[in-house]
């Protein structure tokens, strides 16, 4: 029962390099030991520079949390500075309506207050912590001899035509940590600084939580010793090699089922229909049948039979079959639901790329491309989900293409001479040998098989898919409602296509974000400096 509240320090002075490969990186990797520290903690991060922001709400998914550490880099916050005051003020209110312990961790490099005013609301900012029960742990980054504040674009950080030397204020740190009722701990090569700020100091806070005292207690009494105490018996008395009297029997010849028997019968019957659905649910008959009905391209029998089957196998073979029959948006779903459901990386990866193909035949080449990056994040040596990753992407550039030039001439109904809307019939083609089975390869012919890579097609096959692309964009485009007018609907096909241009840019959203938390209004170009805070 713990929550931990990391406040990192970001600002410009934590690209120092007196501890490799610099201090803000190496913040990252003393986090990253801490989640393993602390398997059953909740853990939020909260990074500042002049201004504090919430990284990461508290949250006990280790994966999330390591995938947010890999943007700390990548981080611009609004403004120069360092106001972890402020940041430690923001923790406490994060860890306010916490219901079980709660600490707070500073990491930073302790070059954080010039002034008297700014080094006393500091103080009084731990303090506040430690009145509230939230004690503050510090981790201190950097050297004592300090080094100068490389600059990203090349040279370093000056002040009045000299480098700035940022050393780390060790005696500041301690006494932050004092005051918030904490322990302080430069960073160590090894695992001792953990040692001291986990072992001994915020795991020691923990405590299991107490529950409301009008929230309903079930306690359990175990009565099972008394039936287990005359079993054990009755079982040492049946292995004894004692001469067993033969039963009496009936005038009719029949003999008397003793009464221990028909208990042991009724258990079993009772037994017999979950035990039959958990062999149905496992056996891999089923599996087999579906999957030489999936080989004899009986599609539709395949689909039948895998509907019946629960989990991953199901739902994969399901949207296989459909695929098959050229019902794509029921592949689409079956595929969705198979990633959802596999076991194994290599499964989801699996499924994504069906999924990818999917999307394909339905001429949602974007979402398609982004359904193969995803399947290259599970299986990242899997050819067929890179090379549909580059088709796809080609495809929807021919496609923003042909919208582009009809919006240019005037052409709001659709232009070109391929049909409106592919068939079965008219997909492209599949090359069976680039086919894949089902999960891990061991499972074998109980699978069915995955679908396989695109091909280079011919250019009537091409010309189908992008027909289908462009008939999809403008349905997309008009949406559900068929109120709108020829101009709305052309802003709204230039408003996806603009859309379209915009690459995947965490790091940009992640500072818009910032941006507007501190109120800009406007994108800023660089980063904006506090008036009488120092810019590192």
């Amino acid at each position: 029962g713990l929550d931990i509240m990391i406040v990192l320090d970001v600002s410009r002075s934590m690209q120092a390099t007196d501890i490799r490969p610099n201090r803000l990186q190496r913040a990252r990797i003393e986090i990253h030991e801490l989640l393993s520290q602390a398997p059953d903690a909740r853990i939020g991060i909260l990074v500042y520079s002049a201004r504090p922001h919430l990284f990461v709400p508290l949250t006990s998914d280790k994966t999330a949390l390591a995938f947010y550490l890999e943007m700390l880099d990548a981080l611009v916050l609004p403004t120069h500075g360092s106001g972890a005051a402020s940041a430690l003020q923001l923790a406490g209110k994060e860890l306010a309506n916490s219901r079980q312990s709660a600490v707070v961790l500073l990491i930073s490099d302790g070059d954080l207050a010039t002034g008297a005013e700014r080094k006393q609301a500091l103080m009084e900012a731990a303090q506040g912590l430690g009145q509230a029960s939230i004690p503050l742990y510090v981790l201190g980054v950097g050297s004592v001899e300090g080094d100068a504040i490389p600059l990203a674009e090349g040279g370093w950080l000056k002040r009045d035509g000299k480098a700035v030397i940022s050393r780390m204020d060790e005696t500041l740190l301690q006494q932050l940590a004092r005051r918030g009722g904490g322990k302080y701990q430069a960073v160590t090569d090894d695992n001792s600084d953990w040692l001291a700020l986990y072992d001994h100091g915020m795991q020691q806070q923990a405590r299991h939580t107490l529950p409301d005292k009008n929230d309903a207690q079930v306690a359990w009494k175990e009565y099972f010793p008394w039936f287990l105490f005359p079993a054990i018996l009755l079982l040492f008395v049946a292995s004894l090699p004692c001469p067993i009297p033969r039963p009496a029997r009936h005038r009719d010849g029949t003999t008397p089922v003793p009464l221990l028997i028909v208990a042991i019968l009724g258990l079993s019957l009772l037994a017999w229909p979950a035990t039959r659905l958990l062999a149905a649910e496992t056996s891999p008959a089923g599996l087999a049948a579906a999957y030489q009905a999936f080989q004899a391209r009986d599609y539709h029998r395949a689909q039948e039979l895998y509907e019946t089957l629960p989990g991953y196998p199901g739902r994969f073979g399901e949207g296989a079959s459909r695929y098959r029959q050229g019902d794509f948006t029921g592949a689409v779903r079956q595929f969705g639901q198979a990633a959802l459901q596999a076991r194994t990386v290599r499964q989801r990866g699996q499924a994504l790329y069906n999924l990818g193909n999917s999307y394909v035949q339905l001429g949602n080449f974007r979402l398609a491309s982004e359904v193969y990056a995803d399947a290259l994040r599970y299986i990242p040596d899997h050819p067929a989900s890179r090379r549909n990753l580059e088709t796809s992407l080609a495809l929807q550039a021919q496609v923003e293409e042909r919208l582009k030039n009809d919006i240019l001439s005037g052409r709001v109904r659709r232009a070109g001479k391929g049909p409106r809307r592919a068939t079965a019939e008219t997909e492209i083609p599949l090359d069976e040998s680039a086919s894949v089975s089902l999960g891990e390869q061991k499972e074998g012919k109980s699978a069915a098989s995955a679908l396989p890579v695109l091909p280079d097609a011919g250019e009537s096959q091409l010309a189908a898919l992008i027909d289908r692309g462009v008939e999809h964009a403008r349905l997309a485009a008009q949406g559900s409602s068929t109120s709108h007018s020829p101009a709305q609907k052309q802003a709204i096909i230039e408003a996806r296509m603009r859309m379209g241009e915009l690459h995947e840019n965490r790091a940009g959203l992640w500072k818009r974000l910032f941006e507007m938390e501190e109120g800009f209004p406007a994108t800023l170009q660089t980063p904006r400096q506090v008036p009488g805070v120092e810019p590192w």
